[in-house]
């Protein structure tokens, strides 16, 4: 990652609370798969160090109002990834700056922060099921990163491709997987609700703002175009669908913020990403950027932001038109999580703070 990543030339990175050091600590967890102890590094963060927290190729971020968690997966004999044997989660404490990592969890796909706690998933090292095709769910302590609670879902049937795509709110938890969307008891990860999709899982958001759910699936025997569905996040109950593009290319990607949806896609030439109404998911503007077929986007702290991995590029969209304001490199990945305290961004090295250009405006 580049000492100075930023969006435009014109951009400052290395916002965050004061960032003292602390002594080493370490914390046992009994419960985790072999390995999984968590440990702690004092660090100054952010510093000069390029990157700011070098973890490794960063898969998934998600944002406590104390810290910021990463899934990575650590650099080894094989360079820059290890493998999927060895993702790990890190824990970047917002005030002290310490680093407490946790792992690994095999077959880590998806992380996110919710429900008063750090929730992963996908792999099968839940260990409540000797199938492989299974996908594991594991609940960790926001402060210690201890596994709280490990539960496992049946296989899914034909699933194209191993997507776990993962959510929480202050007090719920979702998991879309396979051909269904299931709502997850948020202290024993068990299934509360399950509802059928018409199409494989891709991607799944949640909006607090508005109180829906989203969810994008590719194609399926039922289903032959890929897809966006919007859904009632305490019953299932699905309120809109729309057609969109990804079909057979991994699907699109979904981001959801009041009255905007956004929509991200490979097409097999190059990537397109839409802005959609959510009242009934009509596309109120193609952006007008161009992309990879890597391209994904996010919302954070009410910006609209797109990484495109095969073109090196992070940049800020318009959010009303899509239209790209201000963009730089970025390493090989790239995700962006945060709220009105801070940005973060997370590539191939680590995790680094990010304090948009002048010129990135903010959805109303």
């Amino acid at each position: 990652m580049k000492a100075r990543i930023a969006v435009a030339v014109s951009a400052v990175i290395g916002l965050l609370s004061a960032c003292g050091s602390s002594g080493d600590v370490s914390s046992h967890s009994p419960q985790a798969s072999a390995g999984a102890t968590p440990t702690a590094t004092a660090v100054r963060w952010p510093s000069s160090i390029e990157p700011r927290v070098p973890l490794g190729a960063v898969g998934d971020l998600a944002i406590g109002p104390r810290a910021v968690y990463a899934l990575f997966t650590p650099p080894g004999t094989e360079g820059g990834l290890e493998g999927a044997a060895n993702v790990t989660v890190a824990r970047l404490d917002r005030a002290s700056g310490t680093v407490l990592k946790a792992g690994p969890f095999p077959g880590a796909l998806r992380l996110a922060f919710g429900a008063g706690s750090v929730w992963i998933g996908g792999g099968n090292y839940a260990g409540a099921t000797p199938d492989p095709g299974a996908i594991g769910i594991v609940r960790l302590d926001p402060t210690t990163l201890q596994v709280m609670t490990k539960a496992a879902l049946p296989a899914e049937a034909r699933q194209r491709a191993l997507v776990a795509a993962l959510v929480a709110s202050s007090d719920h938890v979702w998991l879309a997987y396979g051909a269904h969307i299931y709502l997850l008891d948020s202290k024993t990860a068990t299934v509360r609700k399950k509802q059928s999709l018409n199409g494989f899982a891709a991607s799944v958001a949640y909006d607090s703002r508005a109180g829906r759910l989203y969810v994008g699936t590719d194609a399926a025997d039922t289903q032959t175009q890929a897809m966006i569905s919007e859904w009632d996040p305490a019953t299932l109950h699905e309120v809109a669908s729309a057609v969109t593009g990804g079909t057979s290319l991994g699907g699109p990607e979904v981001a959801a913020a009041g009255t905007d949806v956004w929509v991200a896609f490979a097409t097999g030439m190059l990537g397109q990403v839409e802005h959609r109404r959510a009242a009934d998911l009509t596309v109120v503007k193609a952006a007008t950027g161009h992309y990879t077929n890597s391209v994904r986007v996010f919302l954070a702290n009410r910006f609209v932001w797109t990484t495109d991995a095969m073109a090196g590029r992070l940049a800020c969209l318009d959010p009303q038109t899509g239209a790209v304001l201000a963009s730089t490199a970025l390493d090989l990945g790239g995700v962006v999580a945060g709220d009105s305290s801070g940005l973060f961004v997370g590539d191939i090295n680590g995790v680094d703070a990010l304090v948009p250009d002048p010129a990135c405006r903010q959805h109303a």
